[in-house]
């Protein structure tokens, strides 16, 4: 509406030029060359209201869209720095605990080594003296063994040797003698 305005205004603007000039208004093109020019501007001012509006407000909802994301991602953003900063700030905290963990681990591990180590010692030492007692006694059974032995060839040596056919017919007369 606000073209039409101006549209007529221009009109009665350029008649008003025409009567001045002379008296008579003159059959130029001037005046219709101003009217077309002013149905162009009314036409661009007509689209551009209808069509330009909304496109001009889309766009202005895109950038308003744009930059409300833009300032999530930026609030992410800080706060994820925010947590890598202070990840990185107690980072030398968490390596001296990791130290001081890793060495009383080592340690513990250390003394429970040790103490297996003692164990299977005292176990080994322990089968050991089993084994040499065990090796001994049967060691003393044969010496033991070889000494019953030797004595029996020592004692059968002597007597094959001491014994006589008249000693032998005496033991025999005396046992069958202890008989009866």
């Amino acid at each position: 509406m606000n073209w039409l305005r101006f549209a007529i205004f221009f009109s009665a603007l350029s008649a008003a030029a025409a009567e001045q000039a002379g008296g008579e208004p003159q059959h130029d093109m001037t005046p219709w060359l101003w009217a077309n020019f002013i149905i162009l501007i009314g036409a661009l001012a007509y689209l551009s209201t209808k069509y330009g509006g909304p496109f001009l407000k889309s766009r202005q909802e895109n950038i308003s869209r744009g930059l409300a994301e833009a300032d999530v991602k930026k609030t992410e953003a800080n706060r994820r720095a925010a947590e890598v900063d202070q990840k990185l700030a107690t980072l030398d905290t968490e390596i001296a605990n990791l130290k001081t963990q890793m060495r009383e681990e080592q340690a513990q591990e250390a003394k429970r080594l040790a103490d297996r180590n003692a164990a299977e010692l005292a176990r080994i030492q322990q089968q050991a003296e089993q084994e040499m007692e065990a090796a001994g006694k049967s060691a003393r059974l044969d010496l033991q063994a070889h000494a019953a032995k030797l004595a029996l060839e020592l004692a059968e040596q002597k007597l094959q040797t001491e014994m006589t056919d008249d000693v032998q017919h005496r033991l025999t007369r005396g046992f069958v003698e202890s008989i009866r």
